[in-house]
């Protein structure tokens, strides 16, 4: 990662490996145990040949810089900067989110948010996000979310939006902070448990809620 141009400015150069995403770890027991006890006996071999991942999202498939949506403070009266690209090592199906936060707000000259009508108050992020093709992911069955990334030391959160507990056009958005790698500039895999995601409205957190698991509808970092 490039220095700080002051302590306010930085460059987030963060490279996201494919696949980018998987649904990984052994689907819940419990249930085959339930189909056991009413006289099914098979239960136990259909445990051991079930899948242990799932592949959700690439970066080496055709269109797949079109599906991402990038955001950042500037739609808000920010300067930020935001960019998603191929990522360097050619064939590897990489992509690199890059660009510059910064925190200062030049109230003068700040533009006005259209949603609001109201000045930018916080400012210095980015973001990445892509809506999640068909019905949604269902991924009641796993335990969590794997991703294969070069992080930069910057600090970075994976969102994840699911339809509401209640249905309807309620929408839920649940955030895990991703730790920090320990070998900066190495490959590393990150595994997240959804345990780990926290309900969030406008960046505060809520009350405990189980995330619905069944009906994922997008994702961003």
């Amino acid at each position: 990662a490039a220095p700080a141009t002051s302590p306010h400015r930085a460059r987030y150069p963060f490279y996201i490996g494919e696949p980018l995403l998987r649904a990984c770890m052994w689907r819940r027991l419990s249930r085959l145990r339930q189909r056991g006890a009413h006289g099914t006996d098979d239960w136990l071999e259909d445990f051991l040949h079930l899948s242990k991942q799932q592949t959700l999202l690439r970066f080496d498939t055709a269109g797949w810089r079109d599906r991402w949506s990038l955001h950042c403070d500037a739609e808000y009266g920010g300067s930020s900067t935001v960019e998603l690209q191929q990522g360097e090592a050619e064939g590897e199906g990489t992509a690199r989110f890059a660009g510059q936060t910064v925190t200062e707000i030049d109230s003068d000259n700040s533009s006005v948010s259209p949603e609001t009508g109201k000045r930018a108050v916080y400012a210095g992020w980015a973001a990445m996000r892509t809506d999640v093709e068909g019905d949604g992911w269902d991924l009641k069955d796993f335990h969590g979310i794997r991703l294969r990334v070069r992080p930069d030391g910057r600090g970075y959160m994976l969102n994840l939006r699911t339809v509401g507990i209640l249905g309807g056009e309620d929408v839920d958005i649940y955030q895990a902070r991703m730790p920090p790698s320990p070998v900066l500039g190495d490959w590393c895999e990150l595994r997240l448990p959804f345990s780990a995601f926290v309900l969030t409205s406008r960046g505060y957190v809520q009350h405990s809620q189980a995330m619905n698991l069944e009906t994922l509808k997008e994702v961003g970092l």
